[in-house]
């Protein structure tokens, strides 16, 4: 039986899919329903249109778009909309209008250590302050 050869180590990224699910649980982030309006309103109305728009801009500077990375809480939604990337794809373009760079439209932003997604959260702090408001709470939106 000829072996399977893959241009990724699937192996390493399930350890880091397992390492960023077991940070979701450690840190309460699946748990809180005021957490979670939070980071979806976050997710939708700040970190969506943002990484649509820098989409689109990818084949300008791949590798500053490739930097990008929301915080956790945010990550957290992300992660869950691409379970369905067909649906992922329709509701970006329904929200955000077509015109999203397709080969960009669904990342592969969990393919990284924690630590790494911190170094990329760094780089997206700097872009998209808001994006990381702490006290932003839906409750009062």
């Amino acid at each position: 039986m000829d072996q399977m050869h893959f241009s990724v180590d699937l192996i390493q990224l399930a350890l880091y899919h397992v390492d960023f699910l077991e940070y979701v649980h450690k840190h309460g982030l699946a748990d809180d329903a005021r957490l979670l309006r939070t980071a979806l309103y976050k997710y939708e109305k700040i970190w969506l249109p943002f990484y649509w728009q820098a989409s689109k801009e990818a084949t300008v500077d791949e590798d500053a778009y490739r930097l990008l990375y929301p915080p956790f809480d945010v990550a957290w939604i992300w992660h869950c909309h691409l379970l369905c990337p067909t649906a992922y794809r329709k509701d970006c373009s329904s929200l955000l209008g077509n015109g999203g760079n397709e080969k960009n439209a669904i990342p592969n932003h969990f393919c990284y250590s924690i630590a790494d997604m911190q170094h990329m959260q760094e780089y997206t702090r700097v872009r998209v302050p808001a994006l990381f408001d702490e006290s932003l709470d839906v409750d009062w939106l």
